[in-house]
């Protein structure tokens, strides 16, 4: 949400797309935009993007109070097949901010890295793109496959910014970093213009 808010002050107004891969709940562009003023919501049009259509049902009745008829988007896609549409199968809109906080766990490393190339690829000049994936450090993990049979794949820091190169982002505008808790890292990646 934080990082959303500060991308959308940075542009002083110009219009701009997030989008929220993977998006659940929405519960971080909910956020980002509770912090953003009238004003500054008018600018945003949002796509977000799930398997679920529950999940997109319940995301559209948190965001539709926050935004104007016509600036959500939401859309059922097999994300799993994102990085897989061929030339035929036409290709999505480019996004300012694309934002994907729980999808790179479930994926192995060839599909990191196809999925990090189209998300590089989807974004605007000047776009920005924050990507989680668990960490090592994640003190719930043995809670999680324990208890709840939750297995998930964690990348190291090291292990991300492989990836990211294999991905070709360009290595002088990503980076790796940690949430607060330091359970999850992510990438922050921006395009020049």
């Amino acid at each position: 949400a934080e990082a959303i808010v500060r991308f959308a002050r940075e542009r002083q107004a110009a219009p701009m797309h997030v989008a929220s891969i993977g998006s659940g709940p929405a519960i971080d562009v909910e956020r980002a935009l509770q912090q953003l003023t009238a004003t500054e919501r008018h600018t945003v049009r949002v796509t977000l993007m799930d398997m679920d259509p529950a999940a997109l049902d319940h995301a559209r009745g948190r965001l539709e109070p926050l935004l104007d008829e016509g600036q959500l988007h939401c859309v059922r896609e097999n994300l799993f097949r994102m990085a897989q549409r061929n030339e035929t199968e036409g290709h999505y809109e480019t996004f300012d901010f694309l934002v994907c906080s729980g999808l790179f766990d479930y994926l192995d490393d060839a599909a990191v890295v196809a999925m990090l190339s189209e998300f590089w690829r989807l974004l605007s000049p000047n776009g920005e793109m924050v990507v989680f994936n668990f960490g090592p450090a994640n003190t719930s993990r043995d809670y999680m496959e324990w208890i709840g049979n939750w297995y998930l794949i964690y990348r190291d820091a090291h292990a991300m910014m492989d990836l990211a190169r294999q991905a070709r982002l360009d290595h002088d505008r990503v980076s790796v970093a940690a949430e607060d808790t330091g359970a999850n890292l992510y990438w922050r990646a921006r395009k020049s213009s």
